[in-house]
C-alpha cells in the first residue's frame, strides 16, 4: 500500500511585510506595520459602512502584476532571497479555493456565494505563481437588501476605524500584507495575506497607539505631501506597467501578535470552522469574533441604525489549528495532490494557464493553457522581477539595484 503524504505546514517564517501607501503609483512601505487594536474604553455608536472597499487591494493598484509587490517587499528584506527554490508564490485566496474544490463544497445560493473561482498559473523555471482573477478589485459599500427584502447595513469599516490605529510610522498606509514562507508537505510557498490589526498584548516590541516615533512620522508625512504634489490620475497604461516603488518604514511586528476579525450582529450565526481553512493557510492564531447590536436614532427615523459593538471575543487557535490540520488530513492530502497536478499541467504549457471552477456540484477542475486571442489580459511579472529566479544568481550575490523599484522600464 502507498505511503500516504504527510501534509502539514512546517518551517514557518515571515519573509516579508509591506503595506500599500494610498499614492497614484503602486507604491509600498517596507516592511510596513499592521494597525494596532486598541478598543475605546466605551463602545461608540457606529454609523453603517459607506463608500467603497478592496476585493484584491494587489489586483486594484498594480493590475498588470499582483504578485509584483509581493516580489519587491522580499527582495527588500532579504538581496540573496533564492526565489528560484521556491515551488508555489500566491495569495491565501487561491489555496482556500482549492480547497473548498477538494472539499466538496458547491453553490448553494441561500448560504452566500457561490465557490466559484478562476486563477493564473505563469511558470517561472520551477517556480509557479498563482494570480488571483477577479471580476471587480473593488466594490461599492452600502446598506442594501437582503435575501428577504429587509435593508441590512455592515459596519466593518466604522468598527476598523475607531477600534484599530496607524502608528505614526505608517501614515498614509490602507492595509499590511504579510509573506509567509513555509513548506507544505514537499512544496515549499510563500504566500500573502492581509493582516487586519496586531494585538499589543502578544507583540514584544508594541508601542503605544497614543505615542510613537516623531521623527518617523515627519518623515514620513514630509514624504506624502511631496508626493501629492501635481500628481495625475492613474492610466492604463501606467497602471499595466508593473512597476512598485519601495519606501523603507514601519516596523516588525512578530507573527503571533497577528490578527484577523469578522463582524456580525448579535442575532447571526457565526462558527469559526468557516475560517480555519483561511487561518490555516496563513497560520493566523488570533482571531476575533466581533458582535454587535442596533439601534434606530429618535431623531432620524429614516436613516440606518446605528451599531453599538458590546460583545467582543478574542480566539487564540494555535492549538486549534493544530487540532484541525490532524483531523483534515484526508483532505489536505488531496489539497497537496492538486497542487502538484496544477504544477505538472502549468510546465507542460508553453505560456501562463487558468484554472476555473464553475462553483457547481460535479463540476470539474479546469486547467487551460491561454490563447493567443485570449480576451482578458493574464498578469504577469515584469521582467526585472522574473530575473530574480534565476536560483545561481540569487542565492550567491545580492540584486544590484539603482532605485528602489522593481519593474519594466516604459
Amino acid at each position: 500500500m502507498e505511503k500516504k503524504e504527510n501534509a502539514r505546514i512546517a518551517h514557518v517564517k515571515i519573509a516579508a511585510s509591506y503595506n500599500w501607501l494610498d499614492t497614484y503609483t503602486a507604491t509600498i512601505l517596507v516592511p510596513g506595520i499592521p494597525p494596532i487594536y486598541s478598543a475605546p474604553r466605551f463602545p461608540p455608536r457606529l454609523s453603517p459602512d459607506a463608500g467603497t472597499q478592496y476585493i484584491d487591494q494587489n489586483g486594484d493598484r498594480n493590475p498588470g502584476s499582483p504578485l509584483e509587490s509581493l516580489v519587491a517587499a522580499v527582495l527588500a528584506t532579504d538581496e540573496r532571497f533564492d526565489f528560484g527554490s521556491i515551488h508555489i508564490i500566491t495569495d491565501r485566496r487561491p489555496i482556500r479555493k482549492l480547497f473548498g474544490f477538494v472539499n466538496g463544497d458547491h453553490g448553494q445560493p441561500q448560504f452566500g456565494p457561490s465557490p466559484s473561482f478562476k486563477f493564473s498559473v505563469e511558470m517561472i523555471g520551477e517556480s509557479a505563481l498563482f494570480t488571483r482573477i477577479e471580476n471587480e478589485t473593488r466594490e461599492a459599500v452600502s446598506s442594501k437588501p437582503g435575501y428577504d427584502g429587509k435593508v441590512r447595513s455592515f459596519y466593518r469599516q466604522s468598527f476598523e476605524s475607531s477600534y484599530t490605529k496607524m502608528e505614526p510610522c505608517g501614515a498614509g498606509s490602507t492595509s499590511h500584507h504579510q509573506i509567509l514562507q513555509y513548506q507544505f508537505g514537499d512544496l515549499k510557498c510563500l504566500v500573502r495575506n492581509a493582516v487586519d490589526a496586531y494585538l499589543p498584548n502578544e507583540a514584544a516590541n508594541a508601542m503605544d497607539p497614543q505615542g510613537g516615533n516623531k521623527k518617523a512620522e515627519e518623515d514620513l508625512v514630509a514624504w506624502m505631501k511631496a508626493a501629492s504634489l501635481d500628481r495625475a490620475a492613474p492610466t492604463t497604461n501606467n497602471a499595466f506597467n508593473k512597476r512598485v516603488t519601495v519606501k523603507k518604514g514601519g516596523r516588525d511586528i512578530s507573527h503571533e501578535a497577528m490578527l484577523e476579525l469578522v463582524t456580525r450582529k448579535h442575532t447571526s450565526p457565526f462558527e469559526i470552522e468557516e475560517r480555519m481553512p483561511d487561518l490555516w493557510i496563513s497560520q493566523t492564531v488570533n482571531f476575533l469574533v466581533c458582535r454587535y447590536r442596533t439601534q434606530w436614532l429618535k431623531m432620524q427615523p429614516t436613516q440606518p441604525s446605528v451599531a453599538i459593538f458590546d460583545n467582543i471575543t478574542h480566539l487564540k487557535l494555535a492549538e486549534k489549528i493544530h487540532e484541525w490540520e490532524t483531523t483534515h488530513q484526508d483532505t489536505l492530502q488531496k489539497l497537496a495532490a492538486v497542487l502538484k497536478r496544477i504544477l505538472k499541467a502549468a510546465k507542460g504549457f508553453k505560456k501562463a494557464c487558468i484554472v476555473s471552477f464553475s462553483g457547481e456540484k460535479g463540476a470539474p477542475l479546469i486547467i487551460k493553457e491561454v490563447t493567443d486571442d485570449e480576451p482578458s489580459r493574464v498578469p504577469s511579472l515584469s521582467l526585472k522581477a522574473k530575473a530574480l529566479f534565476d536560483s545561481a544568481k540569487t542565492a550567491t550575490e545580492p540584486v544590484k539595484r539603482q532605485e528602489p523599484v522593481v519593474g519594466d522600464a516604459e
